[in-house]
């Protein structure tokens, strides 16, 4: 197994992209240490690994607080020799949605229903372990649709991940002229610098 051997520890592993690296970190033979709020859905998150992978271990879920990360941590370092690989700090507080976004939340929902599977992160984050030329991306913002192109990956349910800086995907969704995108070629990628231009405030 590619990550066999391998320690690591997922924050906010009990649903969403959390679980989804969990579980591909735990296929591909790692041993995994999970940390996240809610006891229950962590658990279901534990049983999940055990089934897709019986010899990795998944330490008892502990609820987040700082007694309880520095618990985590101390069993980290006597059960594995002070070994520690890989770091997933996938915390997140939820923020409250302003009236416009409410109003937009159906449209939200569809976009998103059409996305990227909550596993495709934990896939990408397999692949980058396992990049010998890894460190050449520190410090960079790392999309998934680049990581899908660089190793050629498709989501875990067999569909290609939507490439949002293909100039194909962006026409696509620009009311009145989306009906070009069919004549313009799926090679062709925006530069991340005009992106980020894009999305800036003046």
């Amino acid at each position: 197994m590619a990550l066999s051997g391998w320690i690591c520890v997922v924050t906010g592993a009990s649903r969403g992209i959390g679980r989804g690296i969990a579980l591909q970190l735990s296929e591909a033979g790692a041993t995994v240490y999970i940390t996240g709020r809610q006891e229950k859905t962590l658990k279901q998150t534990a049983a999940e690994v055990w089934k897709l992978a019986p010899d990795c271990t998944v330490n008892n879920p502990q609820l987040v607080g700082e007694d309880e990360i520095k618990e985590l941590f101390e069993r980290v370092q006597h059960g594995q020799n002070g070994r520690l690989d890989l770091l997933v700090n996938n915390a997140y507080a939820g923020v409250q949605l302003n009236i416009c976004l409410q109003s937009c939340l159906s449209q939200f929902k569809e976009m998103f229903s059409k996305g990227e599977t909550t596993e495709f992160s934990g896939r990408c984050i397999v692949e980058l372990a396992k990049d010998k030329c890894l460190m050449s991306m520190t410090g960079q913002v790392l999309m998934t649709c680049d990581l899908a192109h660089r190793y050629g990956l498709k989501d875990v349910d067999g569909r290609r991940v939507v490439d949002y800086t293909s100039l194909k995907f962006l026409i696509s969704q620009i009311p009145y002229v989306s009906w070009l995108s069919v004549f313009t070629p799926s090679f062709i990628r925006v530069p991340r610098s005009m992106l980020i231009l894009g999305s800036g405030k003046f």
